[in-house]
C-alpha cells in the first residue's frame, strides 16, 4: 500500500493527486475509495471546479492559515483556470491589552470582493415573475415584462459598462427584450440599457437542429444578422455552449459609489405573463 497524504497524514497532495481526483469526480469511478460505493460521474462539473472540490476536502484538516503582519500589501491573485466566478473575503481584525480590570476588546472589519462575473440567480432580490430556469446542466433567469432583479451596495466607480449574456436555448419560445439598469428603484435613475435579440442566443442555433420550418420573411432576414455557429466546436465533448451566445453590452453613465443597482426587463408588444429571454450572466466591465 502506499504512503498515506491528505489531511490524515498532514501531507499535502501533489498537483497529479489532484488532477487524478478530479478526473474520477468527472468520470466516475469504482473501487478506489476504501467501500463498496462508486463515486457517480460528475460531466458537468468543469476541471477546475473539480480540483477545487477536491482541494477543499483534502485541505479540512489543515492547521489555519497565518495571520498576516499588521503593515504591509496583499496582494491578490485568481488562481490559473478559474471560472472568475468566486469571492475574496478579507477580515482585518485588532485585539488590544486591556487595561488594569478591563478585559480585551476585539473591532473587526469585513470588505467584500465578489467577482465581476454575476449570477442572475444569484441576485439579492428577484421580483416581478422573473424565476429559475433549466435547459439539461444550464439554470438561468427566465426574464418577464416588467420583472426585475437587484445587487445591493454595489461600488460602482469606473464601471463603464455592463454585459448580459444569454443563455442558449434550443426552442424558439422568446421574443427577446430590452434591460434597463437603474439606481435605486425599479423606475429610478436610467444609468444604461441594452437589447437582447432572440438571435443572439436561439435562431442562429436552429441550424445545427435541423432549423427554423417555414420560416417568414422577418425570419429569415433576421437569421442572416448574426454569423452561424461552428457546429463541429459547439458539440464538442465538454462545450460550454453559452460561451456561443452573443452579449449585450449597456453603455453606463459615470456613477460613482455604492448603490443598489436594479436589472428591469421590458418588452411593450409581450403579453404580461410571456417570456422574454433566459439571461445567464452579468458582468461588470471598466473598459
Amino acid at each position: 500500500m502506499s504512503k498515506p497524504w491528505g489531511p490524515l497524514s498532514g501531507k499535502l497532495p501533489s498537483r497529479g493527486v489532484i488532477d487524478t481526483l478530479a478526473k474520477r469526480i468527472i468520470r466516475g469511478s469504482h473501487g478506489v475509495w476504501g467501500t463498496d460505493n462508486n463515486m457517480p460521474a460528475h460531466p458537468s462539473i468543469s476541471p477546475h471546479d473539480a480540483r477545487t472540490i477536491a482541494n477543499y476536502i483534502l485541505s479540512v484538516n489543515k492547521p489555519s492559515p497565518k495571520t498576516l503582519p499588521t503593515r504591509g500589501q496583499f496582494v491578490l491573485k485568481v488562481p490559473g483556470g478559474d471560472n472568475g466566478k468566486g469571492t475574496y473575503i478579507i477580515r482585518a481584525a485588532y485585539t488590544d491589552r486591556g487595561a488594569e480590570d478591563l478585559p480585551s476588546h476585539t473591532t473587526d472589519s469585513v470588505i467584500l470582493l465578489r467577482s465581476p462575473k454575476l449570477s442572475p440567480l444569484a441576485a439579492d432580490r428577484i421580483e416581478g415573475g422573473a424565476l429559475r430556469d433549466q435547459l439539461d446542466e444550464y439554470v438561468f433567469l427566465t426574464a418577464k415584462p416588467n420583472s426585475f432583479i437587484v445587487y445591493e451596495n454595489v461600488d460602482m466607480t469606473d464601471i463603464e459598462k455592463i454585459s448580459f449574456r444569454p443563455n442558449w436555448h434550443l426552442y424558439d419560445i422568446y421574443p427577446g427584450g430590452k434591460v434597463e439598469v437603474r439606481l435605486a428603484s425599479p423606475d429610478g435613475e436610467l444609468i444604461g440599457s441594452a437589447v437582447i435579440e432572440r438571435e443572439q442566443f436561439n435562431t442562429r442555433y436552429r441550424g445545427a437542429f435541423g432549423g427554423l420550418q417555414n420560416m417568414t420573411p422577418e425570419q429569415q432576414r433576421r437569421s442572416k444578422v448574426y454569423p452561424p455557429i461552428n457546429e463541429r466546436e459547439f458539440f464538442a465533448p465538454g462545450s460550454d455552449k453559452n460561451s456561443f451566445t452573443i452579449p449585450s453590452v449597456a453603455e453606463l453613465k459615470d456613477v460613482n459609489g455604492r448603490h443598489d443597482i436594479y436589472f428591469v426587463f421590458k418588452n411593450d408588444s409581450a403579453a404580461a405573463a410571456e417570456s422574454l429571454f433566459p439571461l445567464a450572466e452579468v458582468q461588470m466591465l471598466n473598459h
